[in-house]
């Protein structure tokens, strides 16, 4: 026994070792996804998803409309269509749909920005997923996207930032549209440059000394360890991703 055991040594390459100790380094090496990838395998059913999920919203909102429609009654509903008149709905759905293209564009931008490394269709379904919850007040349920993002290795605290901006950038437009078609312009462009000093004074506070003596007064404190972690991440995503002339080509 020791001579075949001995036989059967010799035969084996150098650095072999235990086949167990090689297959659990085996297994470790591709069970780690490199940063900003998607863990393998995980990828098409990630892919197949939102097509079922999609669908079924879809089956459900049209459930929903039927109901209404039948609730407030046939004839009102047809009446209504008449007088809005099949182009202005058209050009409405296409105006609604060029306005979400443009904003997924800037969306990709911020995503850049933070060194997000993620296919263009994934960001699209994690970027429309988001507006399932739009109608939240102040459009915080699109914190959704952070949670999309976190199988991509996508911090937290980047993603939100991505979404401050997103947020400061749509007061900005906002305003700025109604300082050109409403009235009183004025103050409609004193509130776009409320948001613009906003966003200054928090990129201010993110390259400062803010972030650091945060996290160091939240470090010791055990239970709030965990949000100077990503108030930092979050610093560290807003110096990157916002300054007066991205803020306007945003």
């Amino acid at each position: 026994l020791p001579l075949a055991r001995q036989r059967r040594t010799m035969a084996e390459p150098p650095g072999h070792g235990d086949c167990r100790h090689d297959r659990c380094r085996h297994s470790r090496a591709t069970d780690d996804p490199p940063a900003g990838d998607a863990p393998p395998g995980d990828e098409s059913r990630w892919r197949a998803l939102p097509v079922r999920s999609i669908l079924i919203v879809i089956m459900l909102a049209a459930t929903g409309y039927v109901g209404l429609a039948s609730w407030a009654g046939w004839s009102e509903l047809i009446m209504a269509f008449r007088r809005i008149g099949m182009a202005a709905l058209i050009g409405g759905a296409l105006a609604v749909t060029s306005s979400l293209l443009v904003r997924f564009g800037r969306w990709q931008l911020l995503m850049k920005r933070i060194g997000a490394r993620l296919p263009a269709v994934v960001s699209l379904r994690v970027y429309v997923a988001g507006l399932a919850l739009t109608a939240s007040p102040g459009k915080v349920g699109e914190t959704l996207r952070s949670a999309l993002l976190l199988r991509w290795q996508v911090p937290v605290g980047a993603s939100l930032s991505a979404f401050l901006v997103d947020r400061l950038c749509d007061v900005v437009g906002v305003a700025v549209l109604a300082a050109l078609t409403g009235p009183a312009p004025a103050l409609w462009i004193a509130v776009a440059g409320a948001a613009l000093g906003v966003g200054l004074l928090l990129h201010a506070a993110a390259v400062g000394r803010l972030p650091s003596t945060l996290q160091a007064w939240l470090a010791s404190i055990r239970m709030l360890r965990p949000v100077g972690r990503l108030f930092v991440s979050a610093s560290t995503g807003f110096r990157r991703i916002w300054s007066l002339p991205l803020a306007l080509a945003y």
